[in-house]
Parts: C-alpha cells; structure tokens; sequence
C-alpha cells in the first residue's frame, strides 16, 4: 500500500474536495485493487490545491499532479487530459480523469 500527496505552499481560503474509489485495473484483470483519489480545488472553478492518493502504483498518479499543480490546471483542464491506454494494464478511464469530471459537475 502507497500513500502520497501533494499540495500547493500557500493553498487557497476556501477549497472544494473531490473523492474517487477507483479500480486499479480493468474488471476482467484477476487483481481487484482499488484506489482512493482525492483532488482539492480553488473554490468557483479555480486551480487544483492538493492531492491525495491511497492504494498500489499511486507514485505515477502524484507526479502527473504535481505537474498539473506547477500548471495551476483546474478540473476542466484535468479532464480534459489524454493519457495513454493499455487496455490489459490499466482502466480505459483514467482515476484523474475520473474525479476531475466529478468535480466539473458539481462546482
């Protein structure tokens, strides 16, 4: 088990949380590890705040937040990333992608 964040020094006043509980890997794949994702977010639509990751394989996931963070990218931004897929190593949607989109629909 991995856990990391990443946070902004001087984070907003007011930020708005966003959770995902996640698959690590597609439905057919014998291993069924799940992975907690939470992304922090400027209040009305601002820039990612912090980011915590909880499971297996989260150093990936943190270091493509940290970027965002450095980017001062906001949910749509994240959303709308391409990553690469591998349909036999990893889920067709990304978890970023996944809680990023939660966040857009609900400011």
């Amino acid at each position: 088990l991995e856990v990391a964040w990443v946070r902004r020094r001087q984070p907003a006043d007011q930020v708005q949380s966003y959770c995902g509980d996640w698959p690590l890997h597609p439905g057919y794949w014998p291993s069924q590890e799940r992975l907690l994702l939470q992304l922090d977010f400027a209040a009305a639509g601002g820039p990612l705040q912090a980011a915590w990751a909880v499971g297996q394989q989260v150093a990936t996931l943190i270091q493509t937040l940290s970027l965002a963070l450095a980017q001062e990218l906001n949910a749509e931004a994240l959303a709308n990333l391409d990553y690469p897929y591998t349909p036999p190593l990893g889920p067709m949607w990304d978890p970023i992608t996944r809680t990023a989109r939660r966040a857009k629909r609900w400011p």
